[in-house]
């Protein structure tokens, strides 16, 4: 138990050094984070915790699990950049505990450990975890779904169903099969931490508790208010995948990897998706899952939110969000989010990353504990079937997003961390190649980012050449596991992998970020107007320049005015306070338009654009109507 709690400290040490390191430094980024985050400030500011709002018009987006999470870190912490994120580092923390105690459940301690380390310092998560979006959220529920249906399932390291305690912390000797059933268990002495099964058992059904099928079901239920359907058809079809693929395993025709010929093995693999998906395998899968039992529990959880909005909006607001930004997003690509079908495969490999540089000798060592009669094989099958649901699924929408499958990182962390226990142990023999294939990457990784940093930081950030410095970790990191591997030190090379992998994310992500984070506008604009409103209200209106941070800096709506006639209105009657924030290219067509005493108040380079943006107002006596900000970009402090 010591070196569990030990384990336990440390990943909490380590995730909340990288999700807080300077979370609240750099400002909002657009579009989404500001969206969220202003539209839990307005819902706190109406005293409105059923319909979302942001600028002052509803929002049909996403459900209200994350403003209410919101709500309540604003009023423990004050409206701020931080408060904002600090909800999603909380929970991403909390999914890289579950998925440590999901390891060292299922296969061993050292493998959990390895799991939490992974998942922790994977690029992707990471973004996830400082970002205020729901993502992180789902993210959570959703593996907190899966934990409790494995910890309530016999074959996963749960209980038995029949009230048996399943087997654990017993010696090896204890763990040996008789002749005709030999099979190595995956642990062994000192990872005695993992229940054991077996492979007789392997023969009898899946139990799973009730108490474990409640609990998955009410964290499926939270998804489904933090994020929609996708928060409980997700993981319930992870479940269900399991569940065919178990009892085919028991059946006849058991299902199994075998390293034969290319075209025998995708014949097997054809014939096994046929029997998988037979009907009495799937009705058999839905009673096991307790299926209308789930959907009672879910409707219980999230229901009476989405009846009162639905009521409280006449419909208005259930007709947007299931029709616009699940069915539409399913079935159209929305706001250029489009890509290949292939297009998770590549996702994996860069959020994923450095850890993704493994998934090679992770799969060979996944690929032989599927063959045979492993006793640990249907836990295998749980973490490919969770990975396959997520990546399958939203390969077939036409809007994709890399956030869209973080809540399967946790299943690649455990499989990449089951595979580097094995390994470090000598369990499984790695081909050298791979290894050197992967060192090699990571340090070119390292020299590519330095080179893209120094490009852009020299062409849209005014020349901050520390940036540059963002892709050391991976460089010295790479030069370092292959040194200490070519020594014969394979447990100081992965040690090394690791530590470049927390040392890169923070140097990315609590350093990168936070320079870049300066040269962004709308908090510097905001600023601007406040100081010429003494901070009393103002008409602030946009041409051709938007960005929904600046509802959020400036704490009130902003129009957008699309058409010339639309300003030139603007400019006839400019009102009392009024601004206009307006492109340098659309600013040469308005000028005729402007009243004499209507100047330019400010001037900002548009991030990560060649174009300007001009803030014009009415000068008053305390400010003079100089151009307050010049191209020289100042840091925000």
């Amino acid at each position: 138990m010591r070196g569990c709690r030990w384990q336990w400290l440390g990943l909490m040490a380590l995730s909340g050094l990288l999700f807080f390191t300077n979370l609240g430094a750099a400002e909002l980024w657009d579009d989404d984070e500001p969206i969220f985050a202003g539209a839990a400030r307005e819902m706190m500011d109406r005293q409105e915790w059923v319909v979302p709002y942001f600028n002052s018009a509803m929002l049909p987006d996403k459900p209200a699990l994350h403003y209410w999470a919101m709500i309540g870190a604003y009023r423990l912490l004050g409206v701020s950049e931080f408060a904002a994120r600090s909800v999603s580092a909380v929970f991403a923390i909390g999914t890289v505990l579950l998925t440590w105690w999901l390891g060292r459940r299922m296969f061993s301690s050292a493998a959990g450990c390895w799991a939490g380390i992974v998942l922790a310092t994977a690029m992707n998560f990471d973004v996830v975890a400082r970002a205020a979006t729901p993502d992180a959220l789902l993210a959570f529920f959703s593996t907190l779904a899966i934990a409790c249906f494995a910890a309530g399932t016999n074959t996963l390291g749960g209980r038995r169903a029949d009230g048996l305690a399943s087997i654990g912390r017993v010696e090896k000797a204890s763990l040996r099969a008789p002749a005709h059933h030999e099979a190595a268990p995956i642990t062994a002495g000192r990872r005695s931490q993992a229940r054991f099964f077996h492979p007789t058992e392997m023969a009898e059904a899946s139990c799973t508790t009730w108490p474990a099928i409640v609990g998955s079901y009410v964290a499926m239920g939270l998804a489904v208010l933090d994020k929609g359907p996708i928060g409980v058809l997700l993981p319930a079809a992870t479940i269900g995948l399991f569940l065919l693929v178990s009892s085919a395993a028991r059946g006849p025709g058991v299902v199994q990897v075998e390293s034969t010929g290319r075209w025998a093995a995708a014949r097997r693999l054809l014939s096994a998706i046929a029997r998988l998906l037979g009907p009495r395998r799937i009705f058999a899968a839905m009673r096991d899952m307790r299926l209308l039992v789930g959907v009672v529990i879910v409707l219980a959880v999230a229901g009476p939110w989405y009846l009162a909005v639905g009521l409280q909006t006449e419909g208005a607001w259930l007709a947007g969000f299931f029709g616009k930004h699940n069915l539409g997003r399913f079935l159209h690509p929305m706001e250029h989010h489009r890509g290949p079908f292939f297009y998770y495969l590549i996702a994996v490999v860069v959020g994923f990353f450095p850890w993704s540089l493994l998934l090679g000798p992770t799969w060979l060592y996944v690929k032989s504990q599927l063959a045979g009669n492993q006793p640990t094989r249907e836990r295998f099958w749980l973490l490919l079937c969770w990975a396959g649901a997520y990546v399958g699924f939203f390969s077939l929408a036409a809007t994709k997003l890399p956030s869209y499958i973080v809540p399967a990182y946790p299943a690649l962390a455990l499989l990449v961390g089951v595979w580097m226990d094995a390994w470090l142990s000598g369990e499984h023999e790695v081909p050298a190649h791979m290894l050197r294939v992967a060192w090699v990457t990571t340090s070119l990784v390292g020299i590519g980012l330095a080179v893209a940093m120094t490009v852009v930081a020299h062409k849209l950030l005014g020349g901050d050449w520390p940036l540059t410095l963002t892709g050391l970790p991976w460089l010295a990191g790479g030069a370092i596991c292959w040194w200490q591997y070519r020594r014969g030190q394979p447990r100081r090379a992965a040690v090394s992998f690791a530590v470049a992998a927390a040392v890169a994310s923070l140097a990315i992500f609590g350093g990168g970020t936070v320079a870049v984070g300066r040269y962004q506008t709308s908090a510097l604009f905001a600023g601007e107007i406040q100081t010429h409103t003494e901070g009393q209200p103002a008409i602030v209106r946009s041409v051709g320049y938007w960005r929904p941070s600046l509802v959020f800096y400036l704490r009130q709506p902003v129009e957008q005015f699309f058409s010339d006639e639309q300003v030139r209105d603007f400019c006839r009657q400019w009102p009392y306070r009024g601004f206009l924030l307006i492109t340098g290219e659309r600013y040469r067509q308005a000028a005729a338009w402007l009243p004499p005493d209507v100047t330019v108040l400010a001037r900002r380079r548009w991030f990560l654009r060649s174009d300007q943006i001009l803030l014009l107002g009415r000068a008053t006596e305390l400010h003079t109507p100089t151009e307050r900000l010049s191209w020289q970009v100042t840091p925000k402090h």
